[in-house]
């Protein structure tokens, strides 16, 4: 494995080392939704794989809009050496992540696409500065015109112009305490750079790791073997390895409920799957679901 890739693996691993599950399982499922394209040499999403396990998350997943999801980019933008054919795909990504959670969806596809090009910057030259990342990142907003609903151009517009603004600010030292996706970014990068902070967020922090890990030269400690072999499965998407499968299946979860307790099985989203438990509690259906990946916790609403 090269040394770059060697610091991309690392930067994949480190956005896990956070207590927040949304946000570890939404990493898990975009890098099982990455395709490589060896021909026109880049890696993007595989949508109908996408639609399914949102599908599946809805069931066994919570909706923390209070965290900061940025980071389930990150396994698209690492195993991507392009910046330029990865722009629209981080952004349709995170467009669609946010618009699943009911929460800002062009403010989450903007700060993808600045994200990509923070993390490709400081991968070619660790030692850029601070303000030539800001520098970088108020072309890159200035230049990207993604298509928006008429109903969305004025606030997309306007959001860009506050955006453009805080730029200004934030190269002079000041900051926002705002919420909101891309000034989150711009926190973590003021943390790095100028000062020392606690996170406030464990998304922020997902994010505060994989720079730091960039930034870093120690080696990395990892327990997690299933962690570890997403990060190696990324490492083979970026280069081209794997030539992966369109994902060609439509996968229902209700199809859960039909199992029986200690039945196998093998299944599209989750793969080889044993049903370890259903249990009853009110209206309440719940399944445990143990996989590779670990163990999921089912909720099936009995109809009335």
């Amino acid at each position: 494995m090269s040394l770059k890739d060697e610091i991309i693996k690392k930067a994949y691993i480190k956005s896990y080392k956070i207590e927040n599950s949304m946000l570890k399982y939404f990493i898990t499922i975009t890098t099982k939704c990455l395709v490589d394209d060896g021909k026109q040499r880049y890696v993007y999403i595989d949508e109908n794989r996408f639609r399914d396990e949102l599908r599946y998350y809805k069931y066994y997943g919570n909706m923390d809009r209070n965290t900061n999801f940025l980071n389930a980019s990150i396994p698209l933008i690492l195993s991507n050496n392009s910046i330029e054919k990865s722009t629209d795909n981080v952004y349709n990504l995170m467009f669609k992540y946010a618009s699943f959670m009911k929460c800002g969806a062009y403010r989450y596809g903007l700060a993808a696409v600045i994200y990509n090009e923070v993390i490709h910057a400081i991968i070619e030259d660790k030692g850029i500065s601070y303000e030539d990342i800001f520098s970088i990142i108020k072309s890159k907003i200035i230049e990207f015109n993604p298509s928006v609903d008429k109903s969305e151009t004025v606030k997309f517009q306007m959001y860009r112009i506050g955006i453009i603004s805080s730029i200004d600010n934030y190269i002079k030292g000041e900051t926002d305490e705002k919420r909101d996706p891309v000034i989150d970014l711009f926190n973590v990068l003021y943390d790095i750079y100028v000062e020392e902070r606690e996170c406030c967020d464990d998304g922020m922090k997902s994010i505060k790791n994989t720079i730091m890990s960039i930034l870093d030269t120690e080696e990395y400690e990892n327990n997690d073997g299933f962690i570890e072999s997403m990060g190696d499965y990324l490492i083979k998407i970026k280069n081209y390895k794997l030539n992966k499968k369109f994902y060609g299946m439509e996968a229902n979860p209700l199809g859960l409920i039909n199992l029986s307790e200690g039945e196998e099985f093998n299944d599209p989203i989750l793969n080889r799957i044993r049903i370890l438990s259903k249990t009853m509690d009110g209206s309440i259906l719940n399944i445990k679901i143990g996989s590779k990946s670990g163990e999921y916790n089912f909720r099936f609403m009995k109809k009335a």
